[in-house]
């Protein structure tokens, strides 16, 4: 398993799993109400304070004091394909 982050520290087209949510009752309530909790892919569509991620189709924008309520484990990137490059060699006479 990948290791627990703040949802604040992804960075700009980051990809990650949210684990866990902390904070009181009505805060992790309110969270999954707006579709965030346990087993979530999310993207980080712009880091800082206050940060927004995308989930599924739409945007949610955190303050600092709220992100830390979410932990999530940061997706592995996909591998690019490698850009090989052709060329046709003659044999020597």
């Amino acid at each position: 398993m990948s290791q627990l982050m703040p949802i604040h520290l992804l960075s700009l087209g980051d990809k990650a799993i949210v684990e866990d949510l902390c904070g009181t009752e009505r805060k992790v309530h309110r969270l999954r109400e707006m579709g965030l909790g346990p087993g979530t892919e999310i993207e980080m569509v712009q880091p800082g304070s206050p940060c927004i991620i995308r989930l599924g189709e739409q945007r949610l924008c955190f303050r600092a004091d709220e992100s830390l309520n979410v932990l999530v484990a940061l997706l592995p990137k996909p591998c690019e394909e490698p850009d090989y490059q052709m060329a046709l060699v003659e044999p020597s006479p």
